[in-house]
């Protein structure tokens, strides 16, 4: 357990990807993209309990200048 932890923090100076509720997310935006895709497909099925996940996405989407701050609200927003 130990190992793994360092081998995270080793990973998240490397810059391979961003800490949030859910774990560790990528920096590449069409990886966010993608999973943020997949997680609003499993909204619409009827999963719940992914919210955070997609906010986090949208956040950091909106951080880099890929999401606008209208369509951020609107993803937010939607995933209740």
């Amino acid at each position: 357990m130990k190992k793994t932890k360092q081998k995270l923090k080793r990973e998240a100076k490397k810059g391979s990807g961003v800490k949030s509720p859910s774990g560790f997310l990528p920096c590449d935006p069409n990886a966010l993209c993608e999973r943020l895709e997949l997680l609003m497909a499993s909204i619409q099925a009827g999963n719940i309990g992914l919210r955070n996940e997609i906010v986090s996405i949208c956040d950091e989407l909106l951080r880099q200048k890929i999401l606008p701050s209208d369509a951020h609200k609107k993803r937010v927003l939607t995933s209740k």
